[in-house]
């Protein structure tokens, strides 16, 4: 059965968590981060969805994205099939590199700053580094010009999104402030759960198969 693609709103900002099967380790230095980020480049530039901020670790990545209009998976596609057979090749092995269906959550308008913050830190919280800026792994240093920025990295509408004037200020608040996972869980948009309801005349609330349910007996009688 094929699986129901996901919608995602216009302009909204989205935090995605691709991840490598069984926890890999497939990007292990330079020439796979910059593997990923050619081929990355590659599929956004064809698409209208942004990137305001990324991290590129050894087993799983992080990326904000400003969605566009273009379904997700049809461009992404085409980053992560031939960065996996890019892998397979440069490991002789065979078999699946992403999970299927990277994690993907709506980000709250007010929680811009904690997500990209959470991604500029992740290599502070495996003990890379002591400071964001000192790590070609993320954004971060390409943020404040001490790295090469890609030119699919959009800074100035990631500043914007994250409420900072500069990335100056970016800089310093996401040194100075711990974003934990708990934080960067509060930024985002909470998914709705449970079955739909349906107010009836006395504006009591009822869910649609109590509704539905008496109305199918009645008819097979």
């Amino acid at each position: 059965m094929p699986r129901r693609r996901q919608y995602k709103e216009p302009n909204a900002i989205y935090h995605l968590i691709p991840r490598f099967v069984a926890g890999e380790w497939f990007i292990r230095g330079a020439e796979e981060r910059r593997q990923y980020m050619r081929l990355f480049g590659l599929g956004i530039s064809q698409s209208d969805w942004r990137c305001c901020s990324y991290a590129i670790m050894s087993s799983h990545i992080h990326l904000e994205l400003r969605a566009g209009r273009d379904p997700l998976a049809d461009w992404l596609r085409d980053v992560h099939t031939p960065f996996a057979e890019w892998i397979n090749e440069r490991n002789k092995r065979i078999g699946a590199v992403f999970v299927r269906g990277p994690r993907s959550n709506r980000v709250r308008d007010d929680g811009v700053a904690h997500v990209m913050g959470y991604i500029h830190r992740n290599p502070m919280r495996a003990g890379l580094v002591s400071d964001p800026r000192d790590s070609d792994w993320t954004s971060h240093a390409a943020y404040l010009g001490l790295a090469e920025k890609p030119a699919w990295l959009d800074t100035a509408l990631g500043l914007e999104r994250a409420g900072f004037a500069s990335a100056e200020e970016m800089d310093m608040w996401i040194r100075t402030t711990e974003i934990d996972r708990s934080a960067a869980k509060a930024a985002l948009v909470k998914a709705r759960r449970g079955r739909p309801k349906l107010v009836v005349a006395n504006k009591s609330e009822v869910t649609a198969s109590q509704i539905l349910l008496p109305q199918l007996i009645q008819t097979s009688l």
